[in-house]
This record gives structure tokens, sequence and C-alpha cells, in this order.
């Protein structure tokens, strides 16, 4: 699914504010992401790459053997990203450049913490 971040970003945004203020822990499996939100029991499995032609990516409910479920209910009912797909777009996948190289990740917080800034990433 094409995905327009910039077109879709507000701050004030449930799935924005949840991607960066609720806990999380994100899991890198092959070309996928496991996403867990400290305040919910649902895992997701999300899939997201920056191509030369935009965003491209899938959030999808998984049970507890790791099998899809469903798309996810923040997909289902909205035209924007869900947090999953705002958590791993921040913290996780960097864009690829038209030669194939990679943009470098940002650096971190003082705090040694990176959240991601999903206004300042392409």
């Amino acid at each position: 699914m094409n995905l327009n971040f910039e077109a879709h970003f507000d701050a004030d945004s449930t799935s924005v504010r949840r991607a960066r203020e609720t806990d999380s822990e994100v899991t890198i499996i092959g070309d996928t992401y496991l996403v867990a939100f400290e305040d919910s029991e649902d895992v997701h499995e999300v899939e997201l790459t920056d191509t030369v032609d935009g965003w491209r990516g899938m959030c999808y409910t998984v049970d507890h053997n790791g099998e899809r479920t469903g798309h996810c209910p923040g997909l289902e009912y909205h035209d924007a990203p869900c947090a999953h797909l705002w958590l791993v777009r921040s913290q996780c996948v960097r864009p690829v450049l038209a030669d194939g190289g990679h943009v470098e990740a940002p650096p971190a917080g003082d705090d040694g913490h990176v959240f991601g800034r999903p206004e300042l990433v392409r």
C-alpha cells in the first residue's frame, strides 16, 4: 500500500502522539518489524520501505504464534498511517536513495533514546 506520511502528519493526531509518547518495543525480523506498545496486549507486524517512488507498507495484527490475523484496525478505519507505521518509520527505516545507498540514521537525543521526528524525516 502506498503511504503518504507528509500529507497525514499532524502532531496532535492520536497515531503520531502514540508513536512518540507510548513506550514500545520493536523487533526486526528479516524485512518486517514486530511492534508492541506498552498500553496494548496486541502485537503488530509492520512492513515498511522507503522507495524512490515513496513509502510503501502495511500493518497486520498477529496472534501469539506470529500468524497474521488481519489488517491493523488503525488502517481499516482511517486514511492515515497507523501508530505502528509511524513508529517504525521514525525509529527503524532509513530512506533508500536513487543510487541504492541509504541516508544516515538521525542522531539520538541527549539521553541516547531515538524516538523519531516524523515531520523531519522524508
